[in-house]
Formats: structure tokens, sequence, C-alpha cells
């Protein structure tokens, strides 16, 4: 059985089957995956905008509309994409198409502020007690506020280096008998030097970089890009960017600069107090000096790092890889024949104190563990009709009390789409078409 697979599913496979197989059947965004996604759909924007140019640069187009797609490309500046990323912050699903839809102000959300819902659904999942109106919009303002500040922070830091686009939101797959796997970096660039580099960005709360040594999905990148392409790279440029606004650096009572090296400002920031107060760096007392120099090596709030792997590391790392697909395909196989519950009595939970704070399906793990009978899936079909200009047959169903829709032809798939529900392969959604399964989750499903 070929079923696609990413270094993403394999970690949360490998920290926790359960937690995987609850996100096969029941997709639960969260505040922090949401804000993610709309800090890289800015960049991918901005970034595409230039490779936009350079195409027209480069090439005659004698295509009308690919060439009028490109000239609308190159026009997407730094305040119009974080213009549209604040758009998808607010309703992620808003599935705007950089080569098709310009049309921005005729958009009209089907669920306004979708973000809000999917911030009380997150609040909910750790408390026993609903979140007030007003704690859920401060959330927003304040996600709001932040998004374009760590922005225009990342596109300083992009052009103050003087890197150069050459590939953006890429996927790349490699398939051998039963191993099928897939990855997608953020982009692919080149530094001042001519030199090739696989671009992630990170959002995060913390700037860490202890994991970077050991961390797979970075080998994985640099593994499958040359086993694909046949084409060297010289490493991983890893970006993590700081959910958090720089503040003013402190000015003491007596009005002096303060020397807390632990404040919430930047090594630019205070360079610019020190000017203000001390008329240059030259007249700046020692002890501010220190601090200054501290800011500048601290870089709390945006940090990038430069990794490199030998053959050795890549060989391995692909060797781990192979043997954990070819054990989570174990669990997918039993997955789409015999379905959810079997599948859940196979996957012991990996329980730790972290498990409330961090897990989406915390709620639903714990009520298994009580209630050992507890473990259907809300599913019933509501509708189903055939679209009359299209032929195709789409299936509207419930799923804890939430409408999902999926579309099929005839006996295979032409079209699947889940919106916010769940990510099912299409090996499965087939053969449940064709009547291969007789069960789905528990329910009867009649086509």
């Amino acid at each position: 059985m070929k079923v696609k697979t990413s270094i993403s599913e394999l970690n949360m496979f490998d920290s926790c089957k359960r937690s995987w197989l609850y996100s096969r059947v029941s997709m639960k965004r969260n505040g922090s995956l949401v804000f993610g996604s709309a800090y890289q759909k800015a960049i991918e924007l901005w970034g595409k905008s230039f490779l936009a140019k350079e195409a027209l640069e480069n090439k005659e187009y004698s295509d009308i509309k690919e060439k009028a797609r490109l000239v609308k490309a190159e026009s997407i500046t730094k305040e119009k994409s974080i213009e549209i990323a604040q758009k998808w912050l607010l309703n992620p699903d808003f599935e705007f198409r950089t080569e098709s839809n310009w049309k921005l102000e005729e958009y009209e959300p089907k669920k306004p502020n979708e973000l809000y819902h999917i911030l009380v659904d997150e609040f909910m999942r750790k408390n026993d007690y609903e979140p007030t109106e007003l704690e859920i919009n401060t959330q927003i303002q304040e996600m709001q506020a932040l998004l374009p500040v760590m922005l225009h922070r990342y596109f300083n830091w992009f052009e103050s280096n003087n890197f150069k686009w050459r590939m953006i939101e890429f996927s790349m797959e490699w398939l051998e008998k039963e191993f099928y796997f897939t990855i997608k970096p953020d982009a692919l660039i080149e530094d001042e030097h001519g030199l090739l580099w696989i671009l992630e960005n990170k959002t995060t709360t913390k700037i860490s970089t202890d994991h970077l040594e050991v961390d797979p999905q970075i080998t994985s990148y640099l593994t499958f890009f040359e086993k694909k392409t046949g084409q060297n790279v010289s490493g991983v440029l890893w970006n993590q960017n700081r959910k958090a606004i720089e503040k003013t650096p402190k000015i003491l009572n007596n009005g002096k600069l303060s020397t807390d090296k632990n404040q919430s400002t930047s090594a630019k920031l205070y360079e610019q107090a020190i000017i203000e107060i001390y008329g240059s760096l030259d007249n700046a007392p020692d002890n501010i000096l220190e601090t200054l120099n501290h800011l500048m090596v601290k870089k709390d709030f945006l940090e990038y790092e430069f990794i490199t792997k030998n053959e050795f590391q890549k060989e391995n790392t692909f060797n781990y890889i192979k043997q954990k697909t070819l054990e989570l395909n174990k669990y997918k196989k039993i997955f789409f024949e015999d379905g959810f519950e079997k599948t859940f009595k196979a996957c012991c939970p990996s329980f730790t104190r972290n498990c409330k704070s961090m897990c989406s399906y915390y709620k639903e793990c714990t009520a298994y563990e009580q209630n050992k009978e507890n473990i259907k899936v809300n599913f019933k079909v509501i509708k189903k009709w055939t679209d009359k200009d299209t032929g195709l047959l789409n299936i509207k169903i419930d799923y804890y009390g939430k409408n999902r829709f999926f579309t099929a032809v005839d006996t295979g798939i032409k079209e699947y789409i889940f919106k916010d529900f769940v990510n099912f392969e299409k090996e499965f959604i087939e053969s449940v078409i064709k009547g291969k399964l007789k069960k789905l989750l528990n329910r009867e499903l009649e086509i």
C-alpha cells in the first residue's frame, strides 16, 4: 500500500500514535497554526513578486493570460501581502489563489471571523468553561497587531542579507516500492555568494536552536531534494521569528538608560536610545555599551542559522525515514481496511505531563481512558446530490455536529474537498465509494 507520508506526520506518529490517529479523522486547528499560515502566506506572495519580475525580464510571453498573471503577481508589495495575510488570518477558510483570484475586495467570507470560532474551540479543549467574547476579541486584536510587525522584521532581514528567491512553497515526492514520501520546504534561496540554501521559516514564542543539529526535518529536506533533483545545496537556512513586539528601552527615573539585559527590546532600538541620550556611541558609559553588545548577540526577536549536513547524516536520515514510514504504513493499512476503532485499539498513547497543554485531542483521549467504550466517532450522511452541470456526486456529512463535504464522480474520485475537516487519503475515499468498505468510522455509508 502506497500512501503519501511527510516528516510532520512521521514526527507525530513517533511521539504519540493515538494523537496521529485523531489527526487523521478530525482536523482541529489552533491559533498558532492559523497565525503561522497567515505569516507564511504573506512571505509567499512577496517572494513570488520577485520571481514574477525576473520571469518578465528574462522571457517574452506570447500567452496573454500567463503574462497577465505574472504582471499581477509582480504588483504584490510588502503592504499588499500583509493586507492579504490579515484577511487570511481572520478567515483561514479563504482559499486565495495567487495564480487566478486577485479580487480581494469582492471576497465575502462564508463564516465572518472564522478565527474567533477556532480560538473558542481551542480554549474549550483546554478548559472546562467557555471564554468571554472580550477575551477572544482581545486575543484576535493582539494577533492582528503582531502579524505586520513580524512580517516587516522578516522583510528587513531578507533584504539586508541580499538573498534572492529561487523557488517558493514547492513540494517534491519520492516513490520507492512501498515507500512514498513528500517534502514541502518553504523556499529555495541564493545567498550573495551564489550558494543555494533551503529556507525554512518558523514563528515561535521562544527562540531555540538546541534541536537543530538533530532535527530530522532539516536533514530530510536536504536528502530528498538532492535525491530528487540531483542538485546539491549548501544546507538549510533556519529562520525563527519570535512572536513578540519590541518595546522601547527602559528609561530610569533619573533619566538614564536601563542596563537590564532581559528587557524586551531590540539592539536597534537600544542603539537609537543611546544616541538620543548620549549623542553618540562613543559618549555612552561602558555598562550601556555592554548591554547593547548583549542585545546584539542575543538576537531575541529574529534568529537564523545556516545548517549543513554530511553524506553520512543524510543517508542515516533516509534510512530512518524509510523504516518509520514502513512502520506507519502498517497502521494506515489497518485504518483503511478495518476502520477507526481497530486502529484506535492498536495505537497506544504516549502520556506525558504536556498532554493537556500541548495536545488538541486530550479530552477525547482521556475520555477513552475513563470509559473504554467511548471510542465511537459521531458520523452520518445528511444529504447526497448530483450536480447537474458537472455530474459530480456531492456528499454532505455530519461530524460532531458540523457539516463536512466531499465530492465524487461515478465509482472513483475526481475531486474531494474537506474544508476544515479530515485529511483522509484519496485511496480511503475511493474504497468507500467503490464499496470495498462496509463501514466508515463505524457508521453505514450507503451510496
